[in-house]
């Protein structure tokens, strides 16, 4: 498939405003806290886990979405920065556009390897693909992150960003946010 040039338009909106749209979704566990604050001018989210059971599972969600503009069988990128605050990381995240329960996803998963010393901004992006067929049942999907650390994990995410395309751009807002002053 020959490359399909970037938009430039972010499908995720509110983004860059700290906690609003983000959640840490555990089965199991205790502990998780979401605090904002503003660096070089960049409203980010941190997300804290004290530490979830063994064999439990845990996800990142973003769940503001333009899902009108998921089109079927389309290239997508998503784009983020993060940051672990307690350690260096060597491992694969993954990315999907799904609901929360697992159920009725609208896109393929992605990997993306995550290096970074401790308190290190990395630049991720993810490829996804959206399915040919997409499910019937839209209206709460949400970016579904997972792969993260069970325990004693902080996490900082800023630049969210999921577009149409195989180039992933620089962040910026999604269009509606400027017509809504960033609100719903």
């Amino acid at each position: 498939m020959a490359d399909l040039k970037p938009t430039g338009r972010n499908l995720l909106l509110n983004t860059n405003q700290g906690v609003t749209g983000w959640h840490w979704n555990i089965n199991g566990g205790t502990g998780i806290t979401l605090t904002e604050k503003v660096e070089d001018g960049v409203n980010t989210v941190t997300m804290t886990l004290e530490s979830i059971p063994s064999g439990s599972w845990n996800l990142i969600e973003y769940q503001k979405i333009k899902l009108a503009g998921i089109l079927p069988g389309k290239p997508y990128v998503l784009s983020m920065d993060v940051r672990d605050n307690n350690y260096a990381n060597d491992g694969d995240l993954r990315a999907e556009i799904r609901q929360a329960n697992a159920r009725n996803p609208m896109t393929s998963t992605a990997s993306c390897h995550y290096k970074a010393d401790k308190g290190e901004w990395a630049h991720l992006e993810f490829k996804l693909t959206a399915l040919e067929e997409l499910p019937s049942a839209i209206g709460s999907q949400i970016v579904y992150l997972t792969g993260w650390r069970k325990s004693d994990a902080s996490y900082s995410i800023k630049n969210i960003k999921l577009e149409l395309g195989t180039e992933a751009t620089p962040w910026t807002p999604a269009p509606e946010d400027s017509l809504s002053g960033g609100g719903d």
